[in-house]
Protein backbone atom coordinates (compact mmCIF):
# COMPACT_ATOMS: atom_id res chain seq x y z
CA UNK A 1 0.00 0.00 0.00
CA UNK A 2 1.45 3.42 -0.85
CA UNK A 3 -0.70 6.11 0.07
CA UNK A 4 -4.97 7.17 0.06
CA UNK A 5 -6.03 9.75 -1.56
CA UNK A 6 -9.19 11.53 0.22
CA UNK A 7 -11.07 14.61 -0.57
CA UNK A 8 -13.91 16.23 -2.67
CA UNK A 9 -13.64 14.97 -6.34
CA UNK A 10 -16.00 16.23 -8.96
CA UNK A 11 -18.60 16.94 -7.06
CA UNK A 12 -19.29 13.51 -5.37
CA UNK A 13 -18.81 14.95 -1.93
CA UNK A 14 -15.85 14.45 0.78
CA UNK A 15 -14.97 10.81 0.14
CA UNK A 16 -11.60 7.92 0.03
CA UNK A 17 -11.36 8.51 -3.62
CA UNK A 18 -8.58 5.61 -4.04
CA UNK A 19 -5.79 3.74 -2.57
CA UNK A 20 -2.75 3.27 -4.04
CA UNK A 21 -0.51 0.29 -4.37
CA UNK A 22 3.34 0.18 -5.32
CA UNK A 23 4.61 -1.80 -7.90
CA UNK A 24 8.18 -2.79 -8.26
CA UNK A 25 9.48 -2.36 -11.71
CA UNK A 26 6.13 -0.64 -12.49
CA UNK A 27 7.69 2.21 -15.18
CA UNK A 28 9.52 -0.29 -16.58
CA UNK A 29 6.62 -2.93 -17.13
CA UNK A 30 3.16 -1.16 -16.87
CA UNK A 31 2.38 -1.63 -20.42
CA UNK A 32 3.19 -5.39 -19.92
CA UNK A 33 1.22 -5.41 -16.67
CA UNK A 34 -1.95 -3.32 -18.04
CA UNK A 35 -1.84 -5.76 -21.20
CA UNK A 36 -2.15 -8.87 -19.12
CA UNK A 37 -4.34 -7.49 -17.22
CA UNK A 38 -7.27 -7.03 -19.86
CA UNK A 39 -6.45 -10.69 -20.93
CA UNK A 40 -7.01 -12.13 -17.87
CA UNK A 41 -9.79 -10.13 -17.19
CA UNK A 42 -11.60 -10.62 -19.98
CA UNK A 43 -11.10 -14.45 -19.67
CA UNK A 44 -12.29 -14.47 -16.05
CA UNK A 45 -15.80 -13.12 -17.42
CA UNK A 46 -15.06 -9.63 -15.97
CA UNK A 47 -15.19 -8.38 -19.69
CA UNK A 48 -13.41 -5.39 -21.47
CA UNK A 49 -10.87 -3.22 -19.29
CA UNK A 50 -10.89 0.06 -19.84
CA UNK A 51 -7.27 0.27 -18.77
CA UNK A 52 -5.85 3.14 -17.00
CA UNK A 53 -8.27 6.22 -16.26
CA UNK A 54 -5.95 9.02 -15.35
CA UNK A 55 -3.22 10.03 -13.57
CA UNK A 56 -0.67 7.11 -13.97
CA UNK A 57 -1.95 3.38 -13.39
CA UNK A 58 -5.32 4.27 -12.27
CA UNK A 59 -8.47 1.95 -12.84
CA UNK A 60 -11.59 0.60 -11.63
CA UNK A 61 -12.64 -2.51 -10.00
CA UNK A 62 -16.00 -4.66 -11.01
CA UNK A 63 -18.00 -1.70 -8.31
CA UNK A 64 -16.33 1.07 -9.58
CA UNK A 65 -13.74 1.51 -6.93
CA UNK A 66 -10.68 3.53 -8.28
CA UNK A 67 -7.22 1.26 -7.83
CA UNK A 68 -3.95 2.88 -8.51
CA UNK A 69 -0.54 1.38 -9.63
CA UNK A 70 3.01 3.89 -8.89
CA UNK A 71 6.13 2.68 -8.72
CA UNK A 72 7.70 1.10 -5.83
CA UNK A 73 8.83 3.81 -3.90
CA UNK A 74 6.40 6.05 -5.08
CA UNK A 75 7.85 9.47 -6.53
CA UNK A 76 4.22 10.96 -5.44
CA UNK A 77 5.25 9.82 -2.07
CA UNK A 78 8.71 9.85 -0.93
CA UNK A 79 8.74 13.60 -2.74
CA UNK A 80 5.73 15.34 -1.07
CA UNK A 81 5.69 18.32 0.02
CA UNK A 82 4.99 18.42 3.96
CA UNK A 83 1.99 20.59 4.76
CA UNK A 84 1.65 23.95 6.16
CA UNK A 85 -1.41 23.49 8.09
CA UNK A 86 0.40 21.81 11.02
CA UNK A 87 4.16 22.75 12.11
CA UNK A 88 6.62 19.54 11.43
CA UNK A 89 6.53 17.01 13.65
CA UNK A 90 3.40 18.61 15.91
CA UNK A 91 0.86 16.51 15.03
CA UNK A 92 -0.85 14.13 17.38
CA UNK A 93 0.43 11.51 16.05
CA UNK A 94 3.53 10.46 13.63
CA UNK A 95 2.73 8.68 10.87
CA UNK A 96 5.03 5.31 9.30
CA UNK A 97 2.56 4.30 6.56
CA UNK A 98 -0.63 2.78 5.29
CA UNK A 99 -1.31 0.11 7.66
CA UNK A 100 -5.01 -1.09 6.19
CA UNK A 101 -7.79 -0.82 3.80
CA UNK A 102 -11.22 -1.59 4.20
CA UNK A 103 -13.53 -1.75 1.11
CA UNK A 104 -17.41 -2.79 0.60
CA UNK A 105 -18.43 -4.63 -2.85
CA UNK A 106 -21.78 -5.88 -3.99
CA UNK A 107 -20.84 -9.41 -4.92
CA UNK A 108 -17.48 -10.62 -2.71
CA UNK A 109 -16.81 -13.68 -4.21
CA UNK A 110 -16.84 -11.88 -7.54
CA UNK A 111 -14.44 -8.80 -5.98
CA UNK A 112 -12.46 -11.58 -4.43
CA UNK A 113 -11.54 -13.08 -7.87
CA UNK A 114 -10.91 -9.82 -9.61
CA UNK A 115 -8.50 -8.86 -6.61
CA UNK A 116 -7.07 -12.66 -6.90
CA UNK A 117 -5.61 -11.63 -10.43
CA UNK A 118 -4.05 -8.61 -9.13
CA UNK A 119 -2.60 -9.68 -5.94
CA UNK A 120 -2.81 -13.36 -6.06
CA UNK A 121 -4.83 -15.44 -3.19
CA UNK A 122 -6.19 -13.88 0.12
CA UNK A 123 -4.25 -14.64 3.43
CA UNK A 124 -7.75 -15.34 5.11
CA UNK A 125 -11.35 -15.51 4.83
CA UNK A 126 -13.29 -15.39 7.86
CA UNK A 127 -16.67 -14.05 8.93
CA UNK A 128 -15.92 -10.15 8.67
CA UNK A 129 -14.24 -10.52 4.79
CA UNK A 130 -11.48 -11.45 2.89
CA UNK A 131 -8.31 -10.41 3.65
CA UNK A 132 -4.86 -9.45 1.17
CA UNK A 133 -1.67 -9.22 2.73
CA UNK A 134 0.99 -7.18 1.42
CA UNK A 135 5.02 -7.79 1.59
CA UNK A 136 5.09 -4.02 3.43
CA UNK A 137 2.79 -5.26 6.51
CA UNK A 138 -0.53 -3.62 5.31
CA UNK A 139 -3.59 -5.17 4.30
CA UNK A 140 -6.74 -5.09 2.20
CA UNK A 141 -9.63 -6.42 3.59
CA UNK A 142 -13.05 -7.00 1.33
CA UNK A 143 -16.26 -6.71 3.28
CA UNK A 144 -20.21 -7.04 1.75
CA UNK A 145 -21.83 -4.56 1.44
CA UNK A 146 -23.82 -3.25 4.41
CA UNK A 147 -25.87 -0.40 5.24
CA UNK A 148 -23.99 2.16 7.24
CA UNK A 149 -25.40 5.47 8.58
CA UNK A 150 -28.28 4.47 5.85
CA UNK A 151 -26.04 3.75 2.68
CA UNK A 152 -25.66 0.28 1.19
CA UNK A 153 -23.41 1.52 -1.52
CA UNK A 154 -19.80 -0.31 -2.45
CA UNK A 155 -16.94 2.07 -1.30
CA UNK A 156 -13.68 2.42 0.64
CA UNK A 157 -14.92 2.16 4.41
CA UNK A 158 -11.99 3.34 6.07
CA UNK A 159 -8.00 3.59 6.23
CA UNK A 160 -5.84 2.56 9.30
CA UNK A 161 -2.27 4.56 9.52
CA UNK A 162 0.95 2.42 11.06
CA UNK A 163 1.97 5.56 13.69
CA UNK A 164 4.30 6.18 16.32
CA UNK A 165 3.57 5.30 19.54
CA UNK A 166 1.17 8.01 21.16
CA UNK A 167 -0.52 8.87 24.47
CA UNK A 168 -4.19 7.54 23.63
CA UNK A 169 -5.41 10.06 26.10
CA UNK A 170 -4.18 13.08 24.94
CA UNK A 171 -4.51 11.63 21.35
CA UNK A 172 -8.36 10.80 22.24
CA UNK A 173 -8.48 14.12 23.82
CA UNK A 174 -6.78 16.06 20.68
CA UNK A 175 -9.32 14.68 18.30
CA UNK A 176 -12.32 15.69 20.47
CA UNK A 177 -11.27 19.43 20.51
CA UNK A 178 -10.57 18.65 16.44
CA UNK A 179 -14.25 18.24 16.18
CA UNK A 180 -13.66 14.20 15.73
CA UNK A 181 -14.92 11.38 17.29
CA UNK A 182 -13.36 8.05 18.90
CA UNK A 183 -15.64 5.07 17.61
CA UNK A 184 -13.70 2.42 19.28
CA UNK A 185 -10.31 1.73 21.01
CA UNK A 186 -8.77 -1.53 21.77
CA UNK A 187 -4.80 -2.94 21.95
CA UNK A 188 -4.59 -2.96 17.89
CA UNK A 189 -6.36 0.37 17.12
CA UNK A 190 -7.85 3.67 18.29
CA UNK A 191 -10.41 4.05 15.74
CA UNK A 192 -12.19 7.35 14.74
CA UNK A 193 -14.17 9.80 12.75
CA UNK A 194 -13.30 12.77 11.01
CA UNK A 195 -15.36 16.12 10.74
CA UNK A 196 -16.42 14.87 7.35
CA UNK A 197 -17.26 11.43 8.76
CA UNK A 198 -14.50 9.72 6.99
CA UNK A 199 -13.28 7.04 9.66
CA UNK A 200 -9.71 5.82 9.92
CA UNK A 201 -7.53 3.70 12.48
CA UNK A 202 -4.21 4.62 14.36
CA UNK A 203 -2.14 1.59 14.79
CA UNK A 204 0.80 2.09 16.95
CA UNK A 205 3.68 0.74 15.67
Amino acid sequence: MGYLAVGNSRGRGTYIGHFCTSVANWQRDQAAIMAQMKERLRAAGFGEFAGSTGFGGLFNDPDGIEIQFLPAPDKLVTQAVPSDLVPARQGLVTPQRVDNVVVQVSNLDRATAFYRLLYGREQRRGKDGVTFAFRNGSWLQLQPTRYVFGEGRPRIVRFGLRVEPFDRAAVEAGIAQLGGTVVSSDKRALRLRDVDGIELELVPG
